[in-house]
């Protein structure tokens, strides 16, 4: 199987989900590597303004560059 991409600490961006209640649009941090679900890789996440951690696949996620918020990453984003 291949390794996770993103590693304890990483910053990442969710990306919204069709069946989310909110947006998700934040900068979340890696907080964990979970085992898979089926062939892709799981990690718990969080973002400084929810008092909860979400799981989310390895799609779900892409890295944050330095000058990147998540409204730029997201412009013209149309969920699935």
């Amino acid at each position: 199987m291949s390794i996770h991409i993103f590693h304890v600490g990483d910053k990442v961006l969710l990306r919204p989900h069709f069946a989310s209640r909110t947006a998700a649009s934040n900068v979340y941090t890696v907080k964990a590597q979970l085992p898979p679900l089926g062939d892709q890789h799981q990690y718990r996440v969080r973002c400084d303004s929810e008092s909860y951690e979400r799981v989310a696949v390895e799609d779900q996620l892409s890295p944050v560059t330095d000058n990147q918020s998540a409204s730029d990453h997201f412009a013209g984003f149309a969920p699935r």
